[in-house]
């Protein structure tokens, strides 16, 4: 009986010890980001992060001639999508996305995605 409370415990350190080592690393960033361009627009789509402590996203624009992604929406953003519009026709575009967190803290940029206008 003794040692199966002895490995109950260890268990449990040991899940809590896992649960502690996530959460330091950081804030998760967006994954399997996508972009569909059309003439004028592109759709941008992610993998939803999963976290309690998620406020909402931003998406970027990296245009060309610009070394700089720069954010292209005004509110946080609820969805997994962001359509970008007014883009200058036959022109590549890259995209990234990070995920924002209740404590006023962005990840990291994800992968970027790229297309070109129509």
């Amino acid at each position: 009986m003794l040692a199966r409370n002895i490995v109950v415990v260890f268990v449990c350190v040991m899940i809590a010890g896992t649960v502690a080592a996530e959460s330091e690393m950081g804030h998760i960033r967006p994954k399997s980001v996508a972009a569909t361009c059309s003439v004028n627009s592109a759709q941008i789509s992610w993998e939803e992060v999963h976290s309690a402590n998620l406020t909402g996203y931003d998406v970027y624009e990296k245009s060309p001639g610009n070394p700089d992604f720069i954010k292209v929406n005004q509110n946080l953003i609820a969805e997994t999508f962001y359509i970008v519009t007014d883009l200058a026709s036959s022109t590549q575009y890259h995209f990234a996305v990070t995920a924002v967190y209740s404590d006023g803290i962005a990840s990291d940029l994800s992968d970027p995605a790229g297309c070109v206008t129509g």
